[in-house]
C-alpha cells in the first residue's frame, strides 16, 4: 500500500539517492523508496528540495504539494505529460453547456446530502437505547434532509444557470444547518464545537476539520488530474481564478465519511485531548498534527462498502469516482452515481 510522505520539520532538506528520497534534518536522516509513495507533502515554510529529488518524483509519478502550516495546498508539481487529457477536457467543457452539466452538479449535492443523512441516522442508531428521545429527533432530521434530496432531484433545465446553481447551494445550506447541529451535539460531551469555522479556526474541532478537508482536496485533485480532467472547471462550484472547482465538486461526496467521522472518532475515542490540541500560535500542535495525519491516512486505507455493494479502500473509491466522471463525460458510461457510504 502506497503512502503519503509529509515533511513538517523546520529546516528539512529533501534530496535524491538512487531511487530514494532522502530527508535530512538537524539531527536525523531518513530514506524513502518512491515505489511506495503516493504523494510528497511539504508543509509550511523553512523546507527545501533539490531539483534531482523533484525529477525523481515526477518520473515516478509522485505529485509534490506545497501547503501552508495548516495543510491547505497552495502549489503542486505534476508531470508535464498526462495521457488522455485533450478529448476528456473538451467533453468536460462542453458538458457545462448541456443538461449533463446540471445532472452532474445535482449528483454532487445528492452525494453530500445522502452521506449527511446517513451519518445522522448512524448517530441515531447508536443512541437508540441510551437516549431514545434524541435518537427520534435525529431520525426526523435525517428525514428532512431526505426531503431536500427529493427537491434537488426535481431541478430541471437545459444548462447550468445562476438560478440553478443558487437553488442547489440553497438546498445544500439547508441540509448543512441541520447536519452541523447534530455534529456538534454528538461531540458535546467531549469537546466544545462553536459551529463551522473555515479559515483561521482556532478551536480544535474546526482546525482538524480544515486539516482533513485540505488532505481530501489534494487526493481528489490528484485523482481528477490523472483521470484526464481539468480540476479547475467545475459544475456545482462557480468558476473563479485559482479555484479548483471540479475538485471541490467531487470532494463533497467524501467530506462526511472521510473527514467528519475521523474528527469525531479522535475525540470520542480519546485519541486526542481537546485541551492539548492548539498551541500558543493558535495552530495545531506538532504532535497533534502528526497524529491527525496518521488517523486520516488509516481512514483512506480502510475498506468501506458503498450503497451499490462495491467494497474498496476509501482512497480507491476517490480514484474510482474521478474515473467514472471521466467516462461519463466521454460517453463510455451512462450515469454518474455519487459515492454514498452504506451505513
Amino acid at each position: 500500500m502506497k503512502k503519503s510522505l509529509y515533511v513538517t520539520s523546520y529546516g528539512a532538506f529533501i534530496s535524491k539517492r538512487k531511487n530514494r528520497l532522502v530527508i535530512r534534518g538537524r539531527d536525523y536522516e531518513e530514506e524513502f523508496v518512491t515505489d511506495y509513495l503516493e504523494e510528497l507533502i511539504i508543509m509550511g515554510r523553512g523546507k527545501s528540495i533539490s531539483s534531482d529529488a523533484i525529477e525523481l518524483c515526477i518520473r515516478e509519478k509522485v505529485p509534490i504539494f506545497l501547503t501552508s502550516s495548516r495543510g491547505y495546498p497552495y502549489a503542486a508539481i505534476f508531470p508535464m505529460i498526462i495521457t488522455g487529457t485533450v478529448k476528456r477536457r473538451r467533453e468536460q467543457y462542453k458538458a457545462y453547456l448541456t443538461e449533463l452539466g446540471i445532472e452532474l452538479a445535482k449528483k454532487f449535492v445528492i452525494g453530500k446530502l445522502s452521506n449527511q443523512m446517513n451519518l445522522i441516522r448512524f448517530w441515531a442508531k447508536s443512541r437508540g437505547r441510551s437516549d431514545p428521545i434524541t435518537a427520534k429527533l435525529m431520525r426526523k432530521s435525517a428525514n428532512i434532509i431526505g426531503e431536500i434530496i427529493n427537491e434537488v432531484n426535481r431541478i430541471r433545465g437545459e444548462r447550468i444557470t445562476y438560478e440553478i446553481r443558487a437553488s442547489l447551494m440553497s438546498f445544500e445550506a439547508r441540509a448543512a444547518e441541520i447536519y452541523w447541529i447534530w455534529f456538534g451535539r454528538t461531540l458535546s460531551s467531549f469537546v466544545f464545537f462553536p459551529g463551522r469555522v473555515k479559515r483561521g479556526a482556532k478551536d480544535p474541532v474546526n482546525a482538524l476539520l480544515n486539516l482533513g478537508y485540505s488532505i481530501l482536496l489534494r487526493r481528489v485533485f490528484t485523482a481528477i488530474l490523472f483521470a484526464g480532467l481539468d480540476p479547475y472547471a467545475g459544475f456545482l462550484h462557480s468558476d473563479r481564478s485559482g479555484r479548483p472547482s471540479l475538485a471541490l465538486d467531487l470532494m463533497e461526496e467524501f467530506r462526511q465519511q472521510f473527514v467528519d467521522r475521523v474528527v469525531i472518532k479522535m475525540f470520542t475515542k480519546r485519541v486526542l485531548r481537546p485541551d492539548d490540541c492548539i498551541g500558543e500560535d493558535g495552530k495545531l500542535k506538532d504532535h497533534v498534527l502528526k497524529r491527525a495525519i496518521e488517523e486520516f491516512r488509516k481512514r483512506l486505507d480502510e475498506e468501506v462498502t458503498n450503497v451499490y455493494g462495491e467494497k474498496r479502500s476509501l482512497a480507491h473509491h476517490i480514484s474510482h469516482q474521478a474515473r467514472l466522471l471521466s467516462r461519463v463525460l466521454v460517453g463510455d458510461a451512462d450515469e454518474y452515481k455519487p459515492f454514498v457510504l452504506y451505513w
